[in-house]
């Protein structure tokens, strides 16, 4: 008991030590609350700590009660000694008045208490009451002694706070930084959007129109069209380019887990929650957020991001806190998202809320003029990155990788030019070692026209071109089409013709 001034350095030595050996909030606070107990000969300790002028942070009873803890409000009985600094001494009449506090001491059969605040650099940061189930327990603990306990476990608790604080951010940078380094590893050989092609140019404007508004953008597209590098494009050229660009895949979020990956949990949310996690709308915060693979999003999870999208705000897993978001959204997709929604498999207001302002990406085989620049721009970073010599690409070559239909789009390119730098063992790039062999061109169907391009100038070409185009009525594709006569790919001859200055007479 606090009646003398021996008591003092014990206290002081059980609360330094409980300062500098524990590192987890709740294990101190369980601490002290033991530590307390001793030195007050308590049957139980409360201890509550402030979060801000009308709320607690913490509120925890040593030992625990079998029925759930009060819920303590700034002004409650016990509550004024963090107004006045000064400690109190409490009887029974005088919690009479508060029902939860009543409540509690009636079931604990409390007679005594003793409340006193938690000091620090002239600011209370809670109190901490001892109960006694004994009449007139603490009528003769000495108020100095007593300031000093207060003033020894609120540098504890203020200690222990500000490690915690530390710790939070210490984490919040290490997300910030994989963030980032996701971000970096996402960002394709360059800012620029490569696209000169006729097919390519309406998607450049379309992103000229939206970049510089807040709307959201929905990007349609085969598997490796390159939607990701268009949403960067529109991120770097918004008002937000100097913000964050976070970027997270649907498809590859695991189940459990996917709801903590967006909005985040608290600590002991879950098993395996040990710390607090900002989700990625957080990282995204006054940025950008790209939800690649929307499709694949599960309906449960749909339902929540459109309330987010809706609200502009969220709560963490296991949290009660309401934290206001301003993130721009950028999803994208390779599904036929209406036709997910006719299937049930998407929801409908979240598809409508999403498609805002949609692109659609062409496939690499519909802008194959754009093909000999991306060639030439993937080798010079590939000879970079692999640390390997330049290589030329001859034009026989160049005509192979124009030919090829490129299922994987401009993803399947990068991995094959990346492989011809690594195979290439001359000057040369081995082209033929990474594409696959074509068939032997099927012969031509009857035709009354009978045309052939070998060893002819573009002169004569584009002569006989015109002459089987006129002749098919400007019919490309199909057997009877122009490119089945002239015994090429569609896309070849439609290379060929952009070339020769072929169009369609009005």
């Amino acid at each position: 008991m606090l009646t003398a001034p021996s008591a003092s350095l014990s206290l002081v030595l059980d609360v330094v030590r409980a300062a500098g050996s524990v590192r987890d909030t709740n294990a101190l606070y369980a601490h002290l609350c033991a530590a307390v107990r001793r030195l007050l000969a308590a049957d139980f300790v409360g201890l509550a700590v402030l979060e801000n002028t009308e709320a607690f942070r913490s509120v925890i009873i040593d030992p625990p009660p079998t029925r759930p803890l009060p819920s303590y409000r700034v002004g409650d009985y016990a509550t004024d000694v963090w107004r006045t600094l000064r400690p109190r001494v409490l009887a029974r009449a005088d919690v009479a008045g508060f029902p939860v506090a009543g409540a509690l001491w009636k079931e604990l059969d409390i007679q005594s208490g003793y409340s006193l605040p938690l000091v620090i650099e002239g600011r209370a940061i809670g109190f901490i009451a001892a109960w006694s189930r004994a009449r007139d327990t603490y009528a003769g603990v000495d108020p100095a002694l007593a300031l000093e306990l207060g003033g020894a476990v609120a540098i504890a608790i203020d200690g222990g706070l500000a490690y915690e604080r530390l710790r939070e951010l210490r984490d919040q940078a290490a997300d910030d930084h994989a963030s980032l380094v996701a971000d970096v590893r996402a960002v394709q050989l360059g800012d620029d959007v490569i696209g000169d092609d006729p097919v390519f140019q309406s998607v450049k404007r379309q992103i000229e129109l939206v970049a510089p508004t807040t709307a959201t953008v929905l990007l349609l597209g085969e598997t490796g069209s390159g939607k990701d590098v268009i949403a960067r494009a529109i991120h770097d050229a918004s008002p937000r380019g100097d913000r964050p660009f976070v970027t997270i895949n649907c498809a590859a979020l695991p189940g459990h887990l996917a709801e903590s990956e967006l909005f985040g949990h608290e600590a002991g949310a879950f098993t395996g929650a040990s710390r607090q996690r900002r989700g990625k709308f957080e990282l995204a915060q006054q940025g950008t957020l790209f939800l690649d693979e929307i499709g694949e999003l599960p309906l449960d999870l749909q339902a929540k991001l459109l309330r987010v999208l809706q609200e502009r705000e969220l709560e963490r897993i296991g949290g009660a806190e309401t934290i206001q978001v301003d993130v721009r959204i950028i999803a994208a997709t390779n599904r036929d998202l209406a036709a997910e929604v006719a299937r049930g498999r998407f929801r409908e207001d979240l598809y409508y809320r999403l498609s805002v302002f949609p692109i659609q990406l062409p496939p690499l085989r519909a802008r194959r003029g754009d093909i000999p620049r991306l060639v030439e721009l993937f080798i010079a970073h590939a000879a970079a990155r692999l640390r390997v010599p330049g290589r030329r690409v001859s034009p026989q070559a160049m005509q192979r990788l124009i030919d090829y239909e490129w299922p994987g789009n401009v993803r399947e390119l990068l991995n094959a030019i990346e492989r011809a730098m690594i195979i290439s063992q001359g000057e040369l790039l081995d082209v033929d070692a990474v594409l696959p062999r074509l068939p032997a061109p099927a012969a031509p169907p009857p035709t009354r026209f009978t045309v052939t391009d070998a060893g002819d100038d573009d002169a004569s070409l584009r002569e006989r071109y015109l002459a089987a185009l006129d002749g098919c009525n400007w019919v490309i594709e199909g057997a009877a089409g122009a490119a089945a006569i002239l015994g090429v790919h569609p896309n070849t001859l439609r290379y060929r013709m952009k070339k020769l200055g072929i169009s369609r007479p009005p």
